[in-house]
């Protein structure tokens, strides 16, 4: 099951951008918890959108959150908590996507990342992106503009 990120278009605001961020994060620990039902071939394709997602453009998400949004104590804090988590997910991914068996603690520690990004991804929508739209509208470009540049990196 192939995932197509799709295409920006240029006049949306740093709050979209994030929206999009987030909606991608939702597929891609949904699709990791898919991953222990089905052995064969595509659990292989599945493991390796999963893994190159979360050692790729999820970093990127978490940096700019970090580096160009005002996040309260609590975000940052989660980030650090859930970055073992991440790592380990990687790790079996890419095991998986290399044709070893799926690991009997991917269900497991997927459902565990599904419902603790699930919470954190709530907080973000709830408490940061009204105080990014409260930003002056060039505040918000200037973000959304750093935004697309490192992923342009």
């Amino acid at each position: 099951m192939l995932v197509k990120l799709g295409s920006r278009t240029v006049t949306e605001d740093v709050v979209d951008l994030l929206i999009a961020c987030h909606e991608r994060i939702r597929t891609f620990i949904a699709m990791a918890t898919r991953i222990t039902a089905d052995a064969g071939p595509d659990a292989r394709e599945a493991a390796g959108q999963v893994r190159r997602y979360f050692a790729e453009a999820f970093p990127l998400h978490v940096a700019d959150e970090e580096e160009l949004l005002p996040i309260p104590p609590r975000i940052h804090d989660d980030h650090v908590a859930h970055a073992p988590a991440i790592d380990r997910l990687v790790a079996m991914c890419a095991a998986v996507e290399q044709g070893g068996p799926v690991p009997a603690e991917l269900a497991p520690l997927a459902e565990q990342l599904e419902r603790e990004l699930t919470e954190h991804l709530a907080i973000e929508e709830r408490d940061v992106f009204p105080a990014l739209r409260a930003l002056p509208e060039a505040e918000r470009t200037r973000i959304r503009d750093a935004i697309r540049a490192r992923r342009a990196r």
